[in-house]
């Protein structure tokens, strides 16, 4: 019977030591660095930053595409619908969005030539960034609902 406890106390062991661990690691924010100043790196390193909601989130083996409705843009080629990757989470930086909310996004590309976000981006809901905001300035174009004409 020790003998048994003993070689599954080993093997458990092993299994622990052998088994490869995968984590999130982003660069960390300078500690003397502004909002302004972190959203000016930001900005330069993504691809398209975006204020919307998230309409839909459609899980994929490996990563998860979120699809938002956009209200205003301050950078890139970005549409009324815009469809985003990101991770699943578990030690892929993937971030934790949630529909109905509210988020600013910077995107980067990602595979596929496709945008993609992580929690390494300043992407947040929009109460957390409300400085952001403030720094980014007047966006280069709002999506404005479109209203019925009368005749």
């Amino acid at each position: 019977m020790r003998k048994a406890v003993l070689v599954f106390g080993v093997i458990m062991f092993l299994l622990v030591v052998c088994v490869e661990v995968s984590a999130c690691s982003c660069d960390a924010d300078p500690p003397t660095a502004t909002t302004k100043q972190l959203v000016a790196v930001a900005l330069s390193g993504a691809r398209a930053v975006f204020a919307g909601k998230v309409v839909a989130i459609e899980k994929r083996s490996n990563l998860l595409r979120v699809l938002f409705k956009v209200d205003r843009t301050w950078k890139g080629k970005v549409f009324s619908r815009m469809l985003v990757t990101t991770g699943r989470g578990g030690g892929d930086c993937g971030f934790h969005f949630r529909i109905g909310r509210l988020y600013l996004v910077y995107a980067g590309l990602a595979v596929g030539n496709t945008l993609g976000t992580s929690i390494c981006h300043r992407t947040g809901s929009l109460s957390e960034r409300a400085n952001d905001l403030r720094s980014l300035g007047a966006p280069l174009r709002s999506f404005e609902p479109r209203r019925a004409v009368r005749s």
